[in-house]
């Protein structure tokens, strides 16, 4: 039944080939269930032509803008994170700067100090730099130091506008 769907369709919209259109006005005068379908088909095709498709209103993605606006207010970071989130990524993005910065200065092939200490580090950040790119140590730098800029300015904003 529903390949005899399908084949209907295709001979309504014109997209049959000339052996499937003769198959079909073949089967339309042989089987009576087949007629009733092509009926039933044709008749709605016959009214879906007559219908005008309805355009929607000019201002139509503003009106659902406003409702969804209104129905999800905006939420600053403090509601929508834990405070407890929020001072973890902001010590992670101090530490992280604080040690690509570190590493930057004090162990470069430039540094002329010997230490073991420095020796250590040296090592297992030439260990990790050869499994990490800089680039992508970097890349995490600018992303927590902008999270935090960004927490610090909506905490400024926040005071400036409830006062």
């Amino acid at each position: 039944m529903q390949e005899d769907q399908i084949l209907i369709w295709k001979y309504i919209d014109g997209e049959c080939s000339e052996a499937e259109k003769k198959a079909v006005e073949a089967k339309i005068l042989i089987d009576p269930a087949f007629r009733v379908e092509w009926d039933c088909c044709k008749a709605l095709q016959t009214e879906l032509s007559r219908q005008q498709p309805e355009q929607p209103s000019l201002r139509f993605q503003a009106n659902v803008l406003d409702r969804v606006f209104k129905a999800f207010p905006a939420k600053s970071a403090q509601q929508l994170l834990p405070r407890s989130f929020m001072r973890w990524m902001a010590g992670l993005g101090s530490a992280l700067t604080a040690a690509l910065s570190w590493a930057a200065l004090n162990v470069s092939p430039y540094s002329h100090s010997h230490s073991r200490f420095d020796h250590v580090v040296d090592s297992s950040l030439t260990r990790l730099a050869g499994t990490i790119p800089y680039s992508t140590f970097l890349m995490m730098a600018i992303v927590a130091t902008t999270l935090v800029i960004l927490y610090l300015l909506d905490i400024s904003l926040r005071r400036f506008f409830r006062s």
